[in-house]
């Protein structure tokens, strides 16, 4: 189950330990429900996810962990609507 919580800088998503498609279910049906800026936790690199977000208009940043410890997050991923670049 991921975890979901709201900071300033939009809402988050930790989605480590989850096996495939549940991480992309969940990105999906946050996007669907809002344009809020979204930061993902994940130990994979979503490179399957990213077309689909392109078409959707979405944008993002990847920033990868230099050595994430058990249970952390390897990537982190940023991702804004495309009109609020």
């Amino acid at each position: 189950m991921s975890k979901r919580w709201t900071d300033a800088d939009g809402v988050h998503l930790d989605l480590t330990g989850l096996e495939a498609p549940a991480p992309m279910l969940a990105v999906m049906a946050e996007i669907n429900a809002s344009d809020a800026p979204l930061t993902l936790h994940m130990d994979r690199e979503p490179i399957f996810l990213y077309p689909d977000l392109q078409e959707m208009g979405w944008v993002w940043t990847v920033q990868g962990a230099d050595n994430p410890g058990t249970g952390e997050a390897a990537f982190v991923i940023y991702l804004k609507k495309a009109a609020d670049v």
